[in-house]
This record gives C-alpha cells, structure tokens and sequence, in this order.
C-alpha cells in the first residue's frame, strides 16, 4: 500500500514539476471534451423536438459534426501526447538509471494518465455543460426556430463522451508504455542528442511535391462541370495535401541548401545559425508545419464556404420563388384548370380577408436534351448522362408559347410569331443562326435576345454552367405539338403551367389563408386540390438547413482553429526546449545577445508564417472548384464565396499573428532561460 502511495506522490510531482507541458495538455483536452459533448447534446435536443420544422435535417448534421469533432479529437490527443512524452524523455530515462524497474515507470504512468483523464473529462463535461445553453442560443438563432425549444442536459450525450474519451486516454497509455518498454533507459537520456538524419532522395521528393499541388492546382482551375466536381475536388484536395508534406518536408530543405550557396546570404552570423539549424531539424520542423497548413485551410474553407451559403438563402429563395406563392400543374388542353385555381384561390381570399396581387402565370415545356448536327434532340435520356459525368454538351430548352413573352419580359410587348418562327434567348448554339432544329422540324429564328434580359424566370438560370435556351414558338398549340413528337417515350416530359402571386394583409389573415389552402392538399377532386407552394414555407426549410450547416462550419472551424493554435503552441514549446541547450552553446563561444535574439526571430518568422501564407495561395485556388460544388449542392449563382472568403482569411490572419505574438514570447522565455538574457 504504502509503495503504491510512493508512486501516486510521484507521479503528483511528476505533473507539477512539468506542468508547463502538462496544463496545456490537459487544457486542450478538456476543451476538445466540450466540444465532443455540446455536439451529441444538441443533436438529441434538436431530435427530441419533433414540432420543429427541419428536425431530423438538423440532426443529422449535428450527429455528423460529432463523428467529425471525435476523430480529430483522436487525432490531436495522439499528437498532444507525442509532444508530452517527447520532452519527458529525458525525466523517464533518468528514473531507469536510478534503478525504477519498466513495471514501476509503467505504474507511475498509469496513475498520470488516470489523473489527466478524469480530471480533463470530468472538467471538460462541466465546461461543456456550462457553455452548453450559450451554443443552444447560438444554433437557434442561426437556424431562426420560432418554437420553444428548452434547453435539456441528455444523460446519454455525457456517458458517450466518458466513454469515447476513456478508450482514447487508454490507447494513449498502451501507446507510450509500448513506447517505453521498447527503448532503453539510456536511449530516452541522449533522445534529445541525437541527430535527424535529412530527407533522402531530396530534389525527387521536392519534384513529386511540386507536382502533386500542381495537378491539385490544375484540377481545381480547370474542372468546370459541375457534377465532375463532386469526385474530383477529393482527388485535389488528397494531391495538395500530399504535395504538401513533400513540399515542406524536401522542397523546403531544397530551398534552405540553396540560401546556403548564397555566400552573400549565408556568410552573416544571424543567416549562417538560422538557415544552418533549419536543414539540421527541417524534417521534423516540416510535420508540423504541414499540418498546421493542411489545418489553416479547413478553418478558412468551412467557415467561409458555410458563411457563403447561409449568406446567400435570401437570393437562393427570390430565385426559387419570384412572387411570394407559387403553384405547378400539368398543362391539358382538353381543361382550363387556371380560371378554376384562380376562381378557387379568389374564394378563399376573400374568406380570409386577404388580396391577391402581382399575379402572373407562364405555360411552358422544359427538357434535357444534347444537340447533334445542329439539331435538339428531344429525348436527353438517349445518352448516358453518368459516362458523361456531368452536363458537358447538354442544353436546358424551355419553350414557351408568345403569348407569354410579355408576362415573361415584364413588358407590354405584343408580339406575333409564324408557325415555323420563333424567338430564342442569346446561346452558343443559336449564335450567328437563322435556323432552330428541334427533333427535326425546323424553325426560322426571327430575333435573339439577351438571356440578361430575362427576368422573373426560375427556369432560364436552373444552373449557371449548364448551357439553357429559352424558345418562344407561335402558340400553345405548338408546344402541345412538341411535346406530341415525343408522346412514345416514357421520359418525356409534359407541358406545365405556373401561376405566381402575392398576398397582401395582416399576419393572422395570411395565416388564415394558408389554413384554408393547406386544407385543400388531401382532396380527392383535383379540381378542389390547390398544390401551393410558398416562400415564407420553404423560408423554415431553407433556414433549418444552412442555418444548421452554417452552425456546424463555426463549430467546426472553432475546433479546427482551437487544434491548429494548440499545435503551434506544442511545437513552439518542444522547439524552445531544443534550442535553448544549443543558444546557450553558441553565446558562450561569443555569440552576442542581440545576434541571439535577431536569430530566433528570423527562425519564428520564417518558420510561422510559411504555413499561413501556403494555406492562404491553396484556399485561393481552391475557390474555383468549390464555387462548382456549391453550384450543385445548393443550386444558384454562388459568386458571393469571394468576399465571404477574403474576409475569413483576414480574420484567420489577425488571430494567426496573435497566436504568433503569443507563442514567440512563450518560445523565448524558453530559450533564454538560464543564460541571462532578456
């Protein structure tokens, strides 16, 4: 009993003579338990609300996040722990030479970790619980929920976060004893003198580096279509990734060797240490400094790519939506089913107390289709659109008859077409035309208009890299005859019609309007059956989806940002304590006080900043492929990642050069320690 109390009170002095290392240690991992805890808590407080619209969509990002928020919690507890136990090396060896056994270091470690991890865990759920309703508000305000929705403490998000964590502290520990029992007592005393060996095959894996973010570059540059996207941005973003740690790992020590030939450059005593201790530990240095990179671009992408999408809802939902209701059903010649709608529509209005206003309707038939030898072909599905990964060679045509070109034009514009002439929007494939082919028929093109000057119309801007055409033909009749040329195929689409309007009244009789149309969606008379669709509907819908992405890209990107200080924090630390031996060396053999201090400042510098100024040229490049991939998950003109980008970048950089400020200090106080400097 008494021995085993020997070896609490020393790991107890252990953790209070090293807490330098282990405060932030245990710091970082009480914060990454928040983190892990707050996520499955709302996701059961968002799943437990089934009045709120969009629950289940909201859930599941949040349950997502949470699978997200505990592999890189794994992975920063292992690279935590690795820089621990690399300064302590040193310490365990010397416990070997002073006779402890492996078993005893093995139980001295088991109690240290027992400590840091229930007291992290402990710490980090009170933490998390403390913090908890602040986060609740925050999501609840972006996803903008009009119900109450309490605030709840789930017992089954606590015992999955002490679970989670335990196997992740006791993986650690198998980790460093097997570490441990490996090495000699007299190898962990002279680890920290041992030499890193450079890099071979250097300029080839410098090559390979520079390659690899090459191809990542032209991918992400030249990948236009849309749906390539998809599977290529994951292709690029592996190729850069690699690229890289090759880059910083060989390409830098390249770049070092050649600084070195520069006998202007090198032959200056704060050059010559500098650029001579970099090669010496570029390996080691370069790990960390990709890392830190490969970390600084998932907090600018997700945070920026999420604040775009959120930002831009209200333009994606006028676009969606050009009057406040809207409503679509198949066109039929044999039944006017407008005046019935309309007719129906004025009746409970009226009921309601409210007005009908800005009403316009459009008749039209929309088809996929791949021009062949000048001709539209009518049925798209002839081809296969999955081989052709995409919408490349593909045309969007809307055919509306002329009668429609006013509503369409928002003009009082009479027009009158022939049978066999039509009007189409400006497109490459009309450009410079005087005939339009369509399954065969041809049609003489009286005027062309700018697409730009089509306006109030979902249809003519469905997606911005798939090329569209808009047709007017002489009359309904001829779309009807369109679409009978297709009548054999069982794809073919058929001619719809839209009505769109606005309401004008109060809040409770526009509500009362709404009962009464919702009413109506389950009749079995379709001519009682009003499908309406509404903005201010879909406005719940839209928020409860960005909002929750949105919420989920700040949640992300904190913890991304949270990992990426952290590691610089351990780096500058493990560093420090490395140089400080080999500064003390080079003052004692004349180096100056000034000379020492304009070094490590040049090391931290150029060191620092390498990372932040790379991810900054990888995020720009990689705009092009993303604004494809918000193009087709969440549809519209997405050219507002731009400024939403730009500004995460200067907000990351400010907190960067914060980091950098604090770090440096915590780096010379390390280095200057014991030689008298200041």
């Amino acid at each position: 009993m008494k021995g085993n109390f020997f070896y609490v009170q020393l790991a107890k002095s252990n953790i209070k003579r090293n807490e330098r290392n282990f405060i932030p240690f245990w710091l970082s991992c009480m914060i990454v338990v928040a983190f892990f805890f707050n996520m499955l808590n709302l996701k059961q407080i968002v799943e437990h609300s089934e009045d709120v619209y969009g629950n289940t969509t909201v859930a599941s990002f949040l349950g997502f996040g949470g699978v997200i928020v505990g592999i890189l919690a794994a992975i920063f507890v292992f690279y935590a722990n690795s820089f621990l136990m690399k300064n302590r090396k040193k310490e365990l060896g010397l416990y070997g030479i002073l006779g402890l056994e492996k078993r005893h270091v093995a139980l001295m470690l088991l109690i240290e970790n027992l400590f840091i991890a229930g007291s992290s865990i402990i710490s980090g759920l009170l933490l998390g619980m403390a913090f908890g309703k602040l986060l609740f508000l925050a999501m609840a305000k972006l996803i903008q929920y009009a119900v109450n929705m309490p605030f709840t403490i789930y017992t089954g998000p606590i015992w999955w976060t002490i679970a989670v964590f335990a196997v992740l502290f006791l993986l650690v520990l198998v980790f460093n004893l097997i570490t441990m029992h490996l090495t000699e007592p007299v190898e962990l005393l002279k680890s920290k003198n041992h030499g890193e060996k450079q890099p071979r095959f250097l300029r080839l894996t410098a090559m390979a580096g520079f390659f690899c973010i090459g191809a990542g570059y032209y991918i992400a540059i030249t990948t236009t279509n849309p749906l390539k996207a998809i599977l290529m941005f994951f292709f690029a973003v592996l190729l850069v990734i690699v690229g890289t740690h090759y880059l910083f790992t060989a390409g830098s020590v390249v770049f070092l060797k050649m600084l070195k030939k520069n006998q202007k450059f090198y032959y200056r005593p704060t050059n010559f240490i500098s650029t001579s201790s970099l090669i010496y530990r570029m390996r080691k240095n370069a790990t960390g400094l990709a890392n830190i990179c490969v970390l600084s671009c998932m907090v600018i992408v997700t945070v920026s790519t999420t604040a775009t999408v959120y930002g831009s809802m209200e333009k994606a939902l006028d676009k969606r939506f050009p009057r406040d209701y809207q409503m679509e059903w198949t066109l039929r010649e044999e039944k006017d089913r407008l005046k019935i709608y309309q007719s129906l529509l004025g009746k409970y209005a009226d009921q309601a107390g409210v007005t009908i206003t800005d009403e316009y309707s459009t008749r039209s038939l929309g088809f996929m289709t791949m021009p062949i030898n000048d001709v539209l072909v009518r049925d798209a599905n002839e081809f296969n659109t999955m081989d052709a990964m995409g919408l490349d060679g593909f045309l969007w045509v809307n055919v509306y008859p002329a009668q429609d070109f006013s509503v369409i034009f928002e003009e009082e514009i009479d027009i009158s077409l022939a049978k066999d002439e039509v009007i189409v929007s400006e497109n490459p494939v009309v450009n410079n035309r005087q005939i339009l082919n369509i399954a065969g028929k041809e049609y003489r093109i009286k005027k062309i208009v700018p697409m730009k000057e089509i306006k109030g119309l979902e249809e003519a801007n469905v997606l911005d890299d798939l090329l569209q055409i808009v047709v007017f033909v002489a009359d309904i009749e001829e779309v009807f005859e369109l679409q009978k040329q297709d009548q054999e195929n069982p794809h073919a689409s058929t001619p719809e019609e839209s009505l769109y309007f606005n309401i004008k009244g109060n809040k409770e009789n526009i509500a009362t309007f709404d009962r009464l149309v919702m009413a109506t969606r389950n009749n079995e008379n379709e001519d009682e059956r009003l499908r309406l669709d509404s903005k201010e509907w879909n406005r719940a819908e839209y928020y409860g989806f960005t909002g929750g992405l949105y919420f989920i890209g700040i949640f992300l990107g904190s913890l991304f940002l949270l990992l990426t200080v952290l590691i610089i924090y351990f780096k500058q630390m493990s560093e420090g304590e490395e140089d400080r031996e080999r500064f003390q060396i080079l003052m004692k053999v004349g180096l100056s006080h000034a000379e020492a201090k304009k070094v490590i400042h040049k090391q931290l510098v150029m060191m620092f900043f390498l990372p932040l100024v790379t991810a900054i040229i990888h995020v720009t490049v990689a705009r092009f492929i993303i604004e494809r991939l918000l193009l087709v998950g969440f549809g519209g003109n997405y050219g507002l990642l731009t400024p939403y980008l730009a500004l995460t970048i200067v907000i990351f950089a400010v907190i960067y050069f914060t980091v950098y400020l604090w770090t440096s200090k915590t780096y010379y106080q390390i280095v200057n320690s014991g030689n008298g400097t200041h």
